[in-house]
């Protein structure tokens, strides 16, 4: 089988009052028995002004290791990776890209029997060997979420590092969807002792005894706090620690491919975090209803389009419905599974579903409806909402 063949189209998402957010379709070719469409797109803060750094990218490959071949699609949605005062671009998702899928092909090489410890090993090894090896290419507070699924054959590994999410479809409904690794977790919370009785993480490192805080959903260290438990980079929560707080183990998930599993969308938390308790059900059964919507006699532009539309329903309408009270930026890859049918037989299949929320008014709600706020939850602030006064600060 040959590899992937991506290319790419630039396309504006805007609505009748906001900015436009300057997006990009990754189209692929040689899927074998796959359909796949991707889509990234910076995401509109409040009053839908765009947010200037894009740090969510896409990672789609197909390779052959030892004769057997391996297919590869991951998201990764970065943070803090451009300084404020320089405008200089410092990202660990943006190096994951290329990095992570070479050390994953190396590993195949000398282990290809446990996949998912290679996974483990390769997340682990990639954060130590390289991500926190360079503070200068990747400061403290500079990190990445990831998630990614790897095909062999009919067996599919979900790797989830992060607040990213992984959704298996069968149906029209939710099969299975990634547990968000983040600090309202009462099992990530467990993993290091804290609870709401026990705020405090205490650390000893090679910088002395470092203190932790869980403050709400977030873990403040003494210069930054973080949301997600789990990332690759975030030196300033790691410090060459065997246990730190913030791991770059991931969860690891396999399932075998049949009949029924047609499509599993992977995305950054920009698709899926919302301020109305919507589940993945109601986003899945959204895309299900904007394909119903699509008349070509290509299965791929179908696809295409359905993905575009669904973003920008993500990205602007959530907004206007007060779903969201500001926006953020979204990767989002849709693979579909053929099993032996036609790309515009998989997509008839599709357009048959029935979403578990097809007739709810929380995705059937037009926009124009909705009564705007002017509200803006400013809680994802870099700066530490606690006094550490007390604390040691060891410069690096």
């Amino acid at each position: 089988m040959s590899a992937f063949k991506e290319s790419t189209e630039k396309f504006l998402i805007s609505s009748e009052n906001s900015s436009s957010s300057k997006s990009v379709v990754y189209k692929y070719k040689n899927t074998n028995d796959l359909i796949v469409c991707a889509v990234t797109a910076p995401g509109l803060l409040y009053l839908y002004k765009p947010i200037i750094h894009m740090e969510d990218f896409v990672s789609v490959s197909s390779f052959n290791v030892n004769g057997k071949v391996y297919e590869l699609f991951a998201v990764f949605d970065g943070h803090r990776g451009k300084d404020a005062r320089t405008g200089i671009k410092k990202g660990v998702a943006k190096e994951c890209v290329s990095y992570l899928p070479k050390i994953i092909k190396k590993n195949l090489k000398i282990n290809n029997t446990d996949i998912k410890g290679l996974l483990t090993k390769s997340f682990e090894e990639a954060n130590k060997e390289h991500f926190l090896k360079d503070l200068i290419k990747f400061p403290e507070n500079v990190g990445s979420t990831a998630i990614l699924m790897l095909k062999i054959d009919k067996k599919i590994y979900i790797a989830n590092l992060g607040d990213s999410r992984a959704v298996i479809c069968k149906k029209g409904k939710t099969y299975f969807e990634t547990k968000d690794c983040d600090w309202t977790k009462s099992s990530e919370q467990k993993r290091i002792g804290i609870n709401k009785n026990k705020l405090t993480y205490d650390l000893k490192t090679v910088y002395g005894n470092k203190k932790f805080i869980l403050n709400g959903k977030f873990l403040n260290g003494e210069k930054w706090n973080i949301g997600t438990s789990r990332s690759f980079g975030d030196y300033h929560f790691k410090l060459d620690s065997n246990n730190p707080p913030v791991t770059a183990k991931p969860c690891i998930d396999s399932f075998t491919i049949d009949e029924d599993m047609k499509l599993i969308i992977i995305a950054s938390d920009g698709i899926w975090k919302n301020d109305k308790g919507l589940l993945s059900d109601h986003y899945i059964s959204k895309f299900i209803e904007i394909a119903k919507k699509q008349t070509s006699q290509n299965g791929e532009v179908c696809l295409e389009i359905t993905c575009k539309e669904f973003v920008r329903w993500c990205m602007i309408d959530q907004l206007k419905l007060g779903y969201k009270n500001h926006g953020d930026n979204i990767s989002l890859i849709a693979i579909g599974v053929l099993n032996g049918k036609s790309k515009k037989e998989w997509f008839r299949d599709i357009k048959n579903w029935k979403g578990k929320y097809g007739n709810s008014d929380l995705i059937s709600m037009d926009p124009h409806d909705a009564v705007q706020n002017d509200y803006y939850d400013f809680s994802d602030s870099e700066d530490c909402k606690i006094d550490f006064i007390k604390l040691k600060i060891v410069k690096q």
